[in-house]
């Protein structure tokens, strides 16, 4: 019985320990698509100042 307790308690810690990492990289990649995106408008609200 402990040993499935424990086994239970470290599946459970690797499992969100995974979603960090993946949530991790998600925004990485979330950030950069945005940052591409502002890149490509700072050059059209520069002519729209003008």
């Amino acid at each position: 019985m402990v040993d499935l307790l424990i086994w239970i308690f470290f599946g459970a810690g690797f499992v969100v320990m995974i979603v960090m990492i993946v949530s991790v990289f998600r925004a990485i990649w979330e950030g950069r698509k945005e940052r591409e995106i502002w890149k490509g408008l700072s050059g059209k609200l520069s002519t729209l100042k003008k």
